[in-house]
């Protein structure tokens, strides 16, 4: 019996009008910024096909040039075409799409 009431005690204090403000508060912050991040995701439009790779950045894995060479772009390795040779390992913009070749241009600008 002592037992159970040590137990009810714990139980009173534990739950009291403090720890239940402080939980729900606690709560509806996280919830909020659920509620936030999926209203943003939500609005974000969907980029895939030609207009998700035009203007990405990436390298160039081989040298580009007018006839050809390899870039990688969006966690892919693409064939791609320039009109001004690039050299590798040179940080490149997509400008194009083309038969499934990217046209592409050496840029400076940080990989996003």
């Amino acid at each position: 019996m002592e037992l159970d009431v040590h137990f009810l005690n714990l139980l009173f204090q534990l739950f009291s009008q403090g720890f239940i403000v402080t939980a729900t508060v606690i709560f509806l912050l996280i919830a909020a910024a659920g509620v936030i991040l999926a209203v943003k995701a939500h609005k974000r439009t969907t980029q895939t096909g030609i207009d998700g790779l035009l203007e990405a950045r990436g390298v160039a894995r081989t040298a580009v040039s007018p006839r050809g060479g390899l870039v990688f772009v969006h966690g892919e390795i693409w064939h791609a075409v320039s009109r001004a040779p690039i050299k590798k390992g040179q940080k490149i913009a997509v400008k194009g799409v083309k038969n499934m070749v990217l046209i592409v241009e050496e840029t400076d600008h940080t990989i996003l």
